[in-house]
């Protein structure tokens, strides 16, 4: 292209795509740049595979494919296990093409099959989850300047028993947004497990099928 030759309306294209940026951050992958001018309500993308809006919606962005085996269960299972959320609290969105992000690491593809969507899983988006609640209750812990460690979360709610304080997740998202990603998280001892380890109703089945009880057990 000569120095006087206007640019392509896709290069204008691509090059906005690119300043808009935002929020999102591959888990364990290192924070990208960030718009000159953030949008003015960002959500709460901690990772690929998790979304939380200001009003404390909980998003799974989940790479499977639902072919009857019950994986939009399993896997919200996992998330609201360490999110320390229960299973309704939590709506599955399905993942964008990116193999980037969202390789299954046993089919070496984005892609559903081979009874691997759990063994994928079990410890991708527990950790996902971990390093958000990790965030979550840091934000609100400085908001009300004290230590993350006297902190408990029920239900997406932060509180702070010794001074009678709650905030919910929705409450700290801005706040949690603009803290560095946790290097490492400790994950959930089995033997607090809530979720894990029960039945549970299908969230993409109707109460009454024809096929079978509609419940999910992960074990």
């Amino acid at each position: 292209m000569s120095q006087n030759a206007r640019p392509t309306r896709r290069l204008m294209l691509q090059a906005g795509a690119v300043a808009a940026g935002s929020l999102m951050l591959g888990l364990r992958l290192s924070t990208p740049a960030r718009a000159a001018e953030p949008a003015p309500t960002p959500d709460f993308l901690p990772n690929a595979f998790l979304r939380i809006d200001r009003q404390g919606v909980i998003t799974l962005i989940l790479p499977h494919a639902e072919i009857g085996q019950g994986v939009y269960t399993s896997s919200a299972m996992l998330m609201a296990e360490e999110l320390e959320v229960g299973l309704d609290q939590v709506s599955i969105e399905n993942a964008p093409p990116d193999i980037a992000k969202y390789l299954d690491p046993l089919l070496y593809d984005q892609a559903t099959g081979g009874s691997t969507s759990t063994r994928t899983d079990w410890v991708r988006l527990r950790e996902a989850s971990a390093v958000a609640r990790t965030m979550l209750v840091m934000a609100a812990a400085q908001i009300w300047q004290v230590t993350p460690a006297t902190c408990t979360v029920a239900r997406g709610v932060i509180n702070h028993a010794a001074s009678s304080r709650s905030l919910g997740y929705g409450d700290v998202v801005e706040q949690a947004a603009k803290l560095p990603i946790p290097g490492d998280v400790k994950l959930k001892d089995p033997a607090d497990f809530k979720l894990i380890g029960t039945e549970a109703k299908r969230i993409d089945a109707p109460s009454k099928s024809p096929f079978g009880n509609g419940l999910v057990r992960l074990a």
